[in-house]
């Protein structure tokens, strides 16, 4: 739980911006720093116990696994930046509301 907890806060100190403002610059530091915090993430909500997880079956497990699978796998120039923003613009706050909420009970 606490790799949870750790990357939230550093996507948010990354991309000050809201979410949906960041745009992916596959050359630049900032952007790794956002592949390897999202790796992060992914390994750490695998890693939450089935009693948190369960009752939350709107959460794509699968499809995070799958992705987490892709950033430990690529170089992160083979990782596709469109996707990448996607999901930070689309995915990231409100899979980070399921998880605080997850966290707090």
């Amino acid at each position: 739980m606490a790799g949870v907890r750790a990357a939230y806060p550093r996507l948010h100190r990354e991309n000050p911006a809201h979410p949906a403002a960041w745009r992916p610059d596959p050359g630049e530091v900032l952007y790794d720093a956002t592949l390897r915090n999202l790796q992060t993430l992914s390994e750490a909500t695998q890693r939450l116990p089935d009693d948190l997880k369960l009752p939350y079956p709107a959460i794509p497990r699968q499809r995070i696994s799958g992705f987490r699978n892709i950033l430990v796998h690529n170089c992160p120039g083979d990782i596709d930046a469109e996707t990448v923003q996607a999901i930070v613009q689309q995915h990231l706050l409100p899979l980070e509301a399921a998880i605080r909420h997850m966290l707090a009970g």
